[in-house]
């Protein structure tokens, strides 16, 4: 009878130790929180590090995701690849940034995927006024984050992977710790001939100077202590006012739920989003602004010569036109219609409209007229348009830009004839009024955050040349060009860019022999004049707004 009324107890407290064993604790997710790309931020990703650390979760370093995703040739942060570096690694999750400048403050998105299975959990856009997180910000995104780790399934296992990291990282502790066997000594020693005789001074001196002068009116001490705590209080209370002033600008957004955005969208169009395009117009200042325009001053230089047959005389050779430097007017810009709406991500963000003009403001040459020096103006200018698409590499700002470009462009030189008698004599000089059609390729290496190299260089497929080209003058002719830029771009703030550099432009003629001017000893059996080059140099300066 006792073994039987004991049974169902003995059952009972089996089936407790049996259930409370059987109740995992929780585990501790180990979290790849890899570096902050775009603008540089080193105490931001601190923040991130502490923070992932704080809610009790362990943090592997970015290097050592890196050397793995290297390793497995899978480098990419989509879901296929996250998915094959965390499982060699067995990390749970992996969490990275980007932080870029954008009307004089900041925008981080932060994004985490599952290493179990890749699909991105969540992404947070974050406004900061700053490159640190406010309180404000880290009381919010700490909530964020203890929510989304809580969705995060964890892989099983350990792994030999985890075994060597693990093993690493105690060997570099061991490195760096001090002997074990000074430790208690130090501490021992010092600890009480520092703290016993010190605090029994500072008591015994203060209190009686403090206290003895105001023993007459206790009312009046409590009445002034009262005050005092009352003005601290409201001090403070002013202090987190303002704070919170300072940090209204500061917020977390959510950006989709559960890995899904929020017009509905699978996990599985985000990561083809990811790969569309590396920038996808996210930096607003140079390398992805959908407005850029520059406007300044110019000094142009042109000079155009003639090669002439052997055997001529001073008279006959043509004379060659060695223009002095005058100054110009000089605007150009970009416009990339598409990249306007923030929450675009399609590559038609990067395709634009360019143009540029370039105008001398007061040109004069000198001629003979009647056997005499006269002085007449010239009407002198360079325009432009195009179709263009950038590419960019990297999310970095000191990633590379690629500019691919078609466009269409005039370049004039004209004499005023009409104020100059005897204009016949004025063929020396021939007008020319250039069209072409150019594909250019463009390069932006930039040195830093703040400055970069901007290279050009173009192709000119000459449509016309002008009334050089006309029989009374040279006649026809086959005319090849090509034109280029070099710059320098400096930004000085988020919005304001100095541009300055120079630019060349050469055309190179070939006459066919059928022009009046080709025949300079009147011998019409042979051609005096075979080719000509008309090469125009400018330098510019100028100031551009990014938007």
């Amino acid at each position: 009878m006792i073994m039987r009324s004991r049974l169902p107890v003995v059952l009972v407290l089996a089936l407790a130790v049996l259930l409370v064993g059987a109740r995992p604790a929780e585990a501790q997710l180990r979290v790849a929180v890899l570096e902050i790309e775009g603008t540089r931020a080193d105490g931001l990703k601190r923040d991130l590090d502490d923070m992932v650390r704080a809610i009790g979760n362990k943090v592997i370093k970015a290097k050592v995701y890196r050397k793995a995703a290297k390793r497995l040739r899978k480098k990419k942060l989509n879901a296929a690849h996250v998915r094959k570096v965390a499982d060699f690694l067995r990390i749970d999750a992996v969490m990275w940034g980007n932080l870029q400048p954008e009307r004089g403050k900041y925008t981080f998105t932060l994004r985490i995927r599952e290493g179990r299975s890749g699909r991105l959990v969540k992404t947070l856009t974050i406004k900061l006024s700053d490159k640190e997180l406010s309180r404000k910000v880290r009381r919010k995104l700490r909530s964020r984050l203890i929510r989304v780790f809580d969705e995060v399934q964890p892989i099983a296992g350990g792994g030999a992977a985890v075994e060597a990291e693990d093993e690493d990282e105690e060997e570099e502790e061991e490195e760096v710790a001090p002997p074990p066997r000074r430790k208690p000594k130090k501490i021992k020693r010092r600890k009480p001939k520092k703290v016993k005789p010190r605090k029994p001074k500072k008591v015994k001196r203060r209190k009686p100077k403090k206290v003895l002068p105001r023993k007459k009116d206790k009312e009046d001490e409590d009445e002034d202590e009262d005050e005092e705590e009352e003005e601290e209080e409201e001090e403070e209370e002013e202090e987190d006012e303002d704070e919170d002033d300072d940090e209204d600008d500061d917020e977390v957004v959510d950006e989709d739920e559960d890995g899904d955005e929020e017009d509905g969208d699978s996990d599985e169009d985000d990561d083809s989003d990811d790969e569309a395009d590396p920038l996808l117009g996210r930096d607003r200042t140079i390398r992805g602004g959908p407005i850029r325009v520059f406007a300044g001053f110019s000094a142009v230089n042109r000079r155009l010569t003639f090669n002439s047959a052997g055997g001529l005389t001073d008279e006959q050779i043509p004379k060659t036109y060695k223009g002095g430097v005058v100054p110009g007017a000089f605007v150009s810009g970009a416009l990339y219609p598409m990249a306007f709406s923030r929450k675009s991500k399609s590559f038609l963000n990067n395709f634009g409209i360019g143009f540029s003009l370039d105008r001398v403001l007061r040109a004069e040459a000198s001629v003979f007229s009647n056997d005499m020096e006269v002085t007449t103006t010239i009407n002198q200018m360079r325009w432009g348009v195009d179709l263009r698409y950038r590419l960019n590499f990297g999310d970095s700002p000191t990633s590379p830009t690629v500019l691919l470009a078609v466009g269409y462009g005039q370049q004039m030189f004209e004499l005023d004839r009409d104020a100059i008698m005897g204009g016949a004599e004025l063929f020396e000089i021939p007008d020319t009024n250039y069209s072409w059609v150019a594909p250019r390729l463009a390069l932006r290496f930039p040195f830093n955050e703040r400055a970069g190299l901007f290279v050009s260089a173009a192709g000119l497929v000459v449509l016309k040349a002008g009334a050089i080209t006309a029989g009374e003058n040279y006649g026809e002719a086959r005319v090849l060009g090509a034109d280029g830029d070099l710059a320098i771009e400096v930004r000085m703030t988020d919005n304001i860019v100095v541009l300055f550099g120079a630019h060349a432009t050469g055309l190179g003629f070939d006459f066919a022999g059928t022009g009046d001017l080709t025949d300079r000893d009147g011998d019409p059996d042979t051609q005096d004049v075979g080719g000509a080059l008309d090469l125009t140099l400018t330098g510019f300066a100028t100031v551009g707004f990014n938007y």
